[in-house]
């Protein structure tokens, strides 16, 4: 890992788990604190030298003992706390780091352009860990757990040299025991991001979007697609982003030598394409019952000539909660306008599709009322 980040970044995301297990890597041993409030480190070389921790990083004082640690452990072995702390990390916590690239002749981004930047990494990781639930091409609502998922995820410090930022997550963190066979929730994550941008490189270099479309259960979702998109702000700004894995775990073969991946307008350009084609879902026989949201005629609806259209929510089976849009005929939309005005659900059989982020249903053959004023 960099050392050229400071310590005082580094050593904030320094957790206690990740320190003791770097100070057992050093010889450091256990000598008493198993069940209690204090832990007590002692090494066969240097008699008569404890190092006292709490058990637990919940207790008070916990953060300036981590501190008081290092500033100990960077004496004891003769390396700076720079150096120190950049071991720790590199050896406990995966980083992805996004670098800007700014003109020469300005020295940051706009003020309103950082909201952007960042929704749009969160965004990132929040629809990699929702793939992690259950993979789908795209996304209408977040999936229940996915942003608990994420919690051990911070965003750090930017780091000298350009404009960017760094987004960390911790091994000893993750509510997971670490084991050598299923690397932790926090760990797919960040692989299924850079197996992504594999991907991308090749879908660009061999102009086939194909490449991603067909592995978007083990890489990019749309919603991802569309996340790497915005953070260049579609094409406005080229970065690159690059992944430094936790030396504790490896990862997977498949991706195990990526390291960085440039993200600029051909690159944009592919991940459009694919997130639209990601959304589509093609016409498929299916009903719809849900409440009347929305209606919606110009002229008067008993009219040929006239366009009806009304919305309505419903929670899918296989789609969860979505909105879906439908043109009606004269009698259909009436019975639509009555079953909104008294609170009644409707229940639409026809052909469910999606295009881009809409759902329409179309060639309707049913349209009925259901349920009872008593169920409002």
């Amino acid at each position: 890992m960099s050392t050229n980040r400071s310590f005082e970044s580094l050593a904030g995301r320094i957790a206690l788990e990740d320190l003791t297990a770097h100070m057992l890597k050093l010889g450091w041993q256990r000598a008493s604190g198993f069940g209690s409030r204090r832990q007590t480190f002692i090494h066969p070389e240097m008699e008569g030298l404890d190092i006292i921790l709490p058990t637990n990083s919940k207790y008070l004082g916990s953060e300036k003992s981590i501190y008081d640690t290092l500033s100990a452990l960077s004496q004891i072995h003769n390396i700076t706390l720079t150096e120190l702390a950049a071991d720790i990390v590199s050896d406990h916590a995966d980083s992805m780091l996004i670098r800007l690239e700014i003109p020469d002749h300005e020295f940051s981004i706009p003020v309103e352009d950082a909201p952007r930047h960042v929704k749009a990494i969160r965004n990132l990781i929040l629809y990699s860990a929702s793939s992690e639930i259950d993979a789908k091409p795209y996304y209408d609502d977040i999936p229940s757990g996915a942003i608990s998922l994420i919690k051990n995820f911070d965003f750090c410090h930017t780091f000298k040299g350009s404009f960017g930022f760094e987004i960390s997550s911790s091994m000893s963190k993750s509510s997971k025991t670490l084991d050598l066979f299923e690397p932790p929730s926090e760990r797919k994550i960040i692989e299924r991001v850079a197996r992504g941008l594999s991907l991308l490189g090749k879908a660009v270099e061999f102009n086939e979007p194909g490449i991603l479309l067909n592995s978007y259960d083990t890489a990019l979702n749309s919603k991802m697609c569309d996340a790497i998109a915005e953070i260049s702000l579609d094409g406005r700004m080229r970065y690159d982003i690059e992944i430094e894995w936790a030396s504790c775990i490896a990862p997977s073969e498949d991706i195990a030598t990526f390291r960085t991946r440039r993200i600029a307008e051909p690159e944009v350009e592919m991940l459009h394409f694919v997130s639209e084609q990601l959304k589509i879902v093609t016409p498929k026989a299916d009903e719809i019952s849900g409440h009347v949201v929305n209606l919606h005629c110009v002229d008067n609806p008993s009219k040929d000539t006239s366009r009806r259209t009304i919305s309505t929510r419903t929670n899918h089976d296989k789609h969860g909660k979505i909105e879906v849009r439908m043109q009606l005929g004269p009698e259909f939309y009436l019975k639509a306008v009555s079953a909104h005005s008294s609170g009644l659900k409707i229940l639409a059989k026809g052909q469910l599709q999606r295009k881009g982020g809409s759902w329409t249903l179309d060639a309707i053959t049913t349209l009925e009322l259901i349920g009872s004023a008593a169920d409002i």
